[in-house]
């Protein structure tokens, strides 16, 4: 099953709270350019200026290969995965399953990992008539790190999820000239808030 990733651009996140702060200022996706492996990348955590390690295969500007969510991760001491902008914007890899911070299927195993073994298999098999208390359960954590957790990581999942964030960025975007408006509106991204926050409690580092 081909997994779907997403184009990566100037301004674009880090997981560790950086930047991508170059990209290819010719070819651009609704007016932002286009990174690329090798272009520059802040780090949260880190002083200093890393690449864009990796790229997408046959699509390259230059010589370089496109940045994407499947293929590109930054070179900081994080080794950082990125929190694309362009949601509407995405490619398709074959292939085998690729397991990636922004591959849904792959974040929902490496959730769902850790409890593998707390319970023996049952093999007979079940009809589960509960309602699903995933949303609620996600929506508590994310709550919470909203209320109560001041680092980077936490202002970044705000950016992404929280209201305030959002209607400030919209109201930025609604001054925007008409033309830098093409694009869809800034909205809340709970699934790379939830990707965050899982990738911060596994490492330990909230």
């Amino acid at each position: 099953m081909a997994a779907k990733g997403f184009y990566l651009v100037q301004g674009d996140r880090t997981t560790c709270g950086g930047r991508i702060t170059t990209g290819a200022e010719d070819h651009t996706l609704f007016d932002k350019p286009v990174a690329r492996e090798q272009d520059s990348v802040t780090c949260g955590k880190h002083a200093g200026l890393y690449k864009i390690a990796g790229g997408i295969d046959n699509d390259t500007i230059h010589g370089r290969r496109m940045a994407g969510t499947l293929d590109s991760c930054s070179t900081c001491p994080c080794k950082a995965k990125f929190i694309p902008s362009m949601m509407n914007d995405t490619y398709e890899k074959g292939g085998e399953c690729i397991t990636t911070l922004f591959s849904l299927d792959g974040l929902m195993a490496s959730l769902q990992e850790p409890y593998k073994n707390l319970h023996p298999e049952n093999k007979t098999e079940r009809q589960c008539t509960h309602t699903d208390g995933a949303i609620k359960v996600a929506e508590y954590i994310l709550s919470e790190i909203k209320a109560n957790v001041r680092s980077d990581t936490a202002e970044t999942i705000r950016y992404l999820i929280d209201e305030d964030f959002i209607i400030k960025r919209l109201t930025e975007w609604n001054k925007l000239p008409f033309y830098a408006r093409l694009g869809p509106p800034p909205k809340a991204d709970l699934l790379a808030a939830m990707a965050i926050w899982y990738q911060t409690v596994k490492t330990g580092s909230i």
